[in-house]
């Protein structure tokens, strides 16, 4: 993450956010497909968590 320059800040919370969207799938996000994703982001809407992951698809690479 530090050779994408990404501030310590940033590598926080996207550690956390990673680790949800994984647990979400039941596999490694990194075989996760655009569905997917877009699942993960209904589903982090229908149980209220707002803000808290907006910025998701920026940091998976699907």
């Amino acid at each position: 993450m530090r050779i994408r320059g990404m501030e310590d800040k940033a590598q926080r919370s996207h550690i956390p956010a990673i680790k949800g969207f994984a647990a979400f799938l039941g596999r490694s996000p990194d075989t996760a497909t655009p569905e997917d994703l877009r699942a993960y982001q209904l589903h982090m809407t229908d149980t209220g968590v707002s803000g808290q992951y907006n910025d998701l698809d920026c940091h998976i690479v699907v």
